[in-house]
C-alpha cells in the first residue's frame, strides 16, 4: 500500500516491480489512513508531498513503513533546495557517467549540487540526518532513495 505522494505521481516504478500488488492512494488521505490504521498489509510506503505541515498521529506497530517524508513524524529543519546553474553542469553529468555511485560528484562545499554527495547521489533535504534511518518499524528516507538501495542496505525485504 502506498500513501500520500506528490501531485506529479513521483513514485519509483521499481516498487511496482518488487511488490506488484501495491495499492496507490495518491491524494485519498481518508482511505489511506483507514487502511494504514488497520496494519493488515506487508509494507506501507509514505511518499513525499508538498505539504510540509502534514503530520500523522497514527503509527501502526507491526507492518514495515517506508517514509519518504520524515516530517510527518519528526520535527526537522529542512534545507532549502537551491540549485542555480553556477556549476559546470557538463562536468557533473560526466562525473555521474564515469564515477562509481557514492563518490563525490562535485566539490564538497560551496557547490549548488554538494547535497548530492552521498552514497546514493540523492538530494538530502535534512542535512543533519543520515540518508536512511530506522525508528522501530519505520524506515525514514532523507531523499528519494530507490528500493534497490533499501534492499541492499537491509532496510527492506523483497518477497
Amino acid at each position: 500500500m502506498t500513501g500520500p505522494s506528490s501531485p506529479w505521481g513521483a513514485f519509483p516504478g521499481e516498487y511496482r516491480e518488487i511488490f506488484p500488488n501495491l495499492t496507490w492512494y495518491r491524494f485519498d488521505y481518508a482511505s489511506f489512513l483507514q487502511e494504514f490504521r488497520t496494519g493488515t498489509y506487508d509494507v506501507a510506503i509514505i511518499g513525499m508531498c508538498l505539504n510540509e505541515r502534514l503530520k500523522f498521529r497514527d503509527r501502526p506497530e507491526r507492518p514495515s513503513i517506508i517514509c519518504y517524508q520524515p516530517s510527518v513524524y519528526c520535527d526537522l529543519e529542512k534545507h532549502p533546495k537551491n540549485l542555480p546553474l553556477k556549476d559546470n553542469f557538463g562536468s557533473i553529468l560526466s562525473a555521474i557517467r564515469e564515477r562509481a555511485v557514492g563518490e563525490p560528484i562535485v566539490p564538497p562545499e560551496g557547490s549548488a549540487y554538494s547535497e548530492y554527495n552521498n552514497r546514493f547521489w540523492t538530494y538530502r533535504p535534512y542535512p543533519e540526518r543520515e540518508m536512511i534511518w530506522r525508528e522501530e518499524n519505520v524506515v525514514f528516507c532523507n531523499g528519494w532513495v530507490l528500493p534497490q538501495y533499501l534492499i541492499r542496505e537491509g532496510f527492506l525485504e523483497a518477497a
